[in-house]
């Protein structure tokens, strides 16, 4: 029984190495496929212009624990490559006056303003939250762009943004004295070179990795239910042994 058991329990062991090796590669595949756009040859044609003259920097303000009013707060916990994440959001307290100034806009592109070194320069787009009763405020924490849609789509700005992300860029030039939080600031962003190809090429490559990354979404979502099943069979193994059912 025991000879039988460490057989199996050694061919689980390599099937779970395979799966968490393959899922390892489905994450990989949207930084590679940013690179493919930002770093290929039509990219080399595109015209690039300073972020801050065709977008605005919108405010955000503090979080006090002595504000008077209540809000839902956006944190850089809602920020990921695969979209906004709601669960992500924050009951906080904010100065009332700051309130108005800081509401988000469906279309504004955020991002994280201070984080760990991996993290910090994340971004996502903020999405129509119909479900949310109330109004959704930025805090001091998040950096918050409005595009100039005239010249630059949002879903593009946040591919770009996004592939500067992934490739460390921002973990390369962000500073801070503390060696876990560092920090980029709205000068950073605002000397920023952003590719600005016309309006229909950044609306055909943003629909294209977008079709790539929903492609990768699912396969992430695959792998991982074959990696819980493989995580659930040693503890079905054991008990089959004792049970009687390798005899």
């Amino acid at each position: 029984i025991a000879g039988i058991l460490n057989e199996q329990m050694a061919a689980v062991e390599e099937a779970k190495k395979a799966a968490q090796q393959r899922l390892e590669a489905a994450k990989a595949l949207p930084a590679a496929y940013l690179r493919e756009v930002f770093e290929g040859e039509e990219a080399k044609g595109w015209a690039k212009v300073l972020l801050e003259t065709i977008s605005t920097f919108a405010p955000a303000r503090s979080i006090s624990t002595n504000g008077d009013t209540t809000v839902t707060a956006v944190t850089t916990a809602c920020l990921s490559e695969s979209g906004f994440l709601s669960d992500g959001l924050k009951e906080a307290r904010m100065m009332s006056s700051a309130v108005s100034m800081s509401v988000i806009q469906p279309k504004d592109v955020l991002i994280a303003r201070s984080n760990t070194a991996e993290l910090v320069g994340r971004v996502s787009i903020f999405p129509s939250l119909p479900d949310s009763d109330r109004d959704i405020v930025a805090s001091d924490l998040v950096i918050r762009i409005i595009a100039d849609k005239a010249h630059l789509i949002p879903e593009f700005l946040t591919k770009f943004l996004s592939y500067l992300f992934l490739t460390g860029y921002w973990r390369n030039i962000a500073g801070g004295a503390s060696g876990s939080m560092k920090k980029i600031t709205r000068t950073h962003l605002r000397s920023l070179e952003v590719p600005c190809p016309p309006s229909e090429t950044q609306s055909r490559i943003e629909s294209e990795l977008e079709d790539k990354v929903a492609g990768v979404k699912l396969a992430e979502a695959s792998i991982q239910q074959e990696l819980d099943t493989i995580e659930a069979m040693p503890p079905a193994l054991l008990r089959k042994a004792f049970s009687g059912g390798l005899v």
